[in-house]
């Protein structure tokens, strides 16, 4: 892993500039006795740092993704490139009960 911090003179803090994480994962195949290395590079780059941005709240910071009153957009899922929608997200989808609100999950982001 590497780190770049940049100091903000205005501020006199520093904050991080570049970053730099490199991982590699063996996964082993026992069926097919197969080794396979899978290697990734997460790079960060900020700019813009303590400066304030203006934006438009379009939903509120304490309310919960299942209570948005914001319509299922099918085409949205099919076509961006941060998060596809698989047939288990589909299932839970279609699973949901109106009743249940407590939703537990685990992330690693």
């Amino acid at each position: 892993m590497n780190i770049d911090f940049k100091k903000n003179k205005k501020k006199n803090v520093y904050h991080i500039d570049k970053a730099r994480l490199d991982a590699k994962v063996k996964v082993i195949d026992e069926k097919y006795d197969e080794e396979i290395l899978y290697e990734v590079s997460y790079i960060m780059h900020t700019k813009n740092n303590f400066e304030d941005i203006d934006f438009k709240e379009n939903t509120s910071i304490s309310k919960d993704i299942f209570d948005l009153k914001f319509k299922y957009n099918t085409s949205f899922w099919e076509n961006q490139n941060q998060q596809m929608l698989t047939q288990e997200m589909k299932k839970f989808i279609n699973n949901l009960d109106p009743k249940n609100r407590e939703y537990k999950i685990k992330t690693n982001l």
